[in-house]
């Protein structure tokens, strides 16, 4: 059995690496060294990412006809590419099995379920454990004896896949750094390796996808895995490590323990993460800066207090201004996350926000609002509004604004060619 696991093309990648690491490269490392299925069948695991290589028609066929078994990642930016990658793969191999995954198909798994060309759909983020099951389905293998899932753990209704069980941290894939085209990887991000921290979010934030790709339980990867990781000998390329994470210090514990673990190994590549402003201090952020931390972001998305109350987020500008001036004394880069377009949003906001972080020495970043519930509504694909998703199709919420003019503020001219501008 080859088990593919699939990124589709892309026309641009309009994000950082994140998501190709915690989406293909650490479900590759669930599969290869974690999953009971998996060894039960003696499967092989290999990535194939369409965004970074380029493949013929040729290539793609033989793919097809190889595998037995095509998890295909699905997100914002990919949908109707990755569709068109299934049907294709569909038409050379009948008998190939496409499980679609990723943050799309868990926005509205029902409505890829109903495409011909997909067999499955993970529906609620729980990856790992569904592609357990799927494997142990198409072996004629119990996924109870297998991989410990009982019929109260998964639900199985028409195509789609609802896994209930939390699968536990320590059993998270670590990147299959030796399955990717690392190379290109790094040549995109500036040679910048990413590892998710934890899943899950806590908060319920209206603008924001988390409670539906994973679950409001957050859970840690170890603190020792993840110091093992950043104080790895790499290659000369490898330059930092992107530590992807919701809210990174909401548990204040476990970071001074990850801390203190990095500080025993010595020798961390410099690393990056992201959190909320209310969840950080003084002396979180000087243990991370002493432990090789260089950039901290804070989802700020808006500072028009009225947005905030109805985003269920309120960041003031004393706390803001506040954790910058910590960032700056211990040596950390403060970013600010901010979107564009929100509900009831006016383009003074956005000026007065980059105003706000020119005077505080806070690096802004403005992205256009994804907007989810544009996909979450929709019945089927064909009614739905890919502009509203597709950063590289980027719908422009302010009339008064140019095109250009929103494009300078995504994409500054200030940033040059910087590869990993996130």
């Amino acid at each position: 059995m080859l088990i593919t696991i699939m990124w589709p093309p892309e026309l641009v990648i309009t994000e950082s690496m994140f998501r190709h690491y915690t989406g293909i490269a650490e479900i590759a490392g669930y599969l290869r060294d974690q999953s009971a299925a998996v060894r039960a069948v003696s499967a092989k695991v290999e990535v194939v990412d369409c965004a970074v290589e380029v493949k013929t028609a040729l290539n793609i066929a033989s793919i097809a006809r190889k595998s037995t078994l095509v998890p295909l990642y699905i997100n914002m930016n990919n949908i109707l590419e990755a569709l068109q990658l299934a049907r294709f793969m569909k038409g050379v191999n009948p008998g190939l099995t496409i499980a679609v995954y990723g943050e799309a198909a868990a926005c509205n798994p029902r409505v890829f379920a109903e495409l011909t060309e997909v067999d499955f759909v993970i529906g609620n983020g729980q990856t790992e454990y569904a592609l357990d099951y799927i494997i142990c389905k198409l072996q004629g293998l119990s996924p109870d004896q297998i991989s410990g899932l009982s019929n109260s753990d998964v639900v199985e209704e028409e195509k789609c896949i609802f896994v209930s069980k939390i699968l536990p941290s320590e059993c998270w894939g670590m990147p299959a750094l030796d399955l990717l085209p690392l190379k290109q990887y790094l040549a995109l991000s500036n040679g910048e390796l990413h590892l998710l921290i934890n899943k899950g979010c806590p908060f319920h934030c209206e603008f924001c996808n988390e409670r539906l790709v994973s679950s409001n339980i957050l859970r840690y990867r170890s603190p020792e895995q993840v110091a093992a990781f950043l104080c790895a000998p790499y290659e000369e390329k490898v330059r930092s490590v992107y530590l992807d994470a919701s809210t990174f210090t909401y548990d204040k514990g476990w970071v001074l323990t990850l801390c203190d673990e990095i500080r025993k190994r010595g020798k961390p590549l410099p690393w990056k993460t992201c959190t909320r402003v209310d969840c950080t201090d003084d002396d979180l952020i000087r243990a991370m800066a002493e432990s090789g931390c260089t950039r901290i972001s804070v989802g700020v998305e808006t500072l028009d207090e009225n947005i905030q109350s109805r985003n269920r987020k309120c960041v003031s500008r004393q706390a803001l201004t506040k954790f910058a001036a910590a960032c700056k004394q211990y040596g950390i880069l403060p970013r600010a996350l901010l979107i564009i377009g929100l509900n009831g949003q006016r383009f003074d906001d956005i000026e007065k926000a980059m105003h706000f972080c020119d005077e505080c020495g806070i690096d802004g970043r403005f992205r256009v609002l994804q907007d989810y519930s544009a996909l979450i509504s929709c019945k089927s694909i064909s009614e739905l509004d890919i502009t509203k998703l597709d950063r590289w199709n980027t719908w422009n919420p302010f009339r008064e604004l140019p095109l250009n003019e929103l494009r300078k503020i995504e994409y500054p001219p200030a940033k040059g060619d910087v590869q990993n501008y996130v």
